[in-house]
């Protein structure tokens, strides 16, 4: 079962490889370091237009620390069967230099 799942993912990610690269590279051109935050607000809002793009809708909670605000977006399809979960944060690492929102995609068939 794990084989077909596997399988059946490369071949979407394949097809839709132009895509894939093209969300990563806008992502990766938010201003997300940490400190200061400041645009973690535009990243929410990106990844939450993305996933209305694709029929999900998202859940944003509103989180309150030491920190300050920031915000988690989730979403979900289905309710049973395999499950395949993506995790990830956008507030990295401090901005050491401007290159690092460039984004240096080459293929992700690589």
């Amino acid at each position: 079962m794990a084989d077909l799942l596997i399988k059946s993912l490369q071949r979407a990610i394949r097809g839709d490889a132009s895509e894939i690269e093209s969300f990563v590279a806008s992502f990766v051109r938010i201003r997300s370091e940490n400190p200061p935050g400041k645009h973690y607000g535009d990243c929410c809002d990106f990844l939450c237009e993305r996933m209305r793009k694709y029929g999900l809708e998202p859940a944003i909670h509103h989180l309150t620390s030491s920190g300050g605000e920031t915000s988690a977006v989730q979403a979900f399809v289905g309710s049973e069967g395999p499950v395949v979960y993506f995790h990830g944060h956008y507030d990295v690492v401090p901005a050491s230099s401007e290159s690092q929102f460039v984004p240096e995609i080459t293929s992700i068939l690589n």
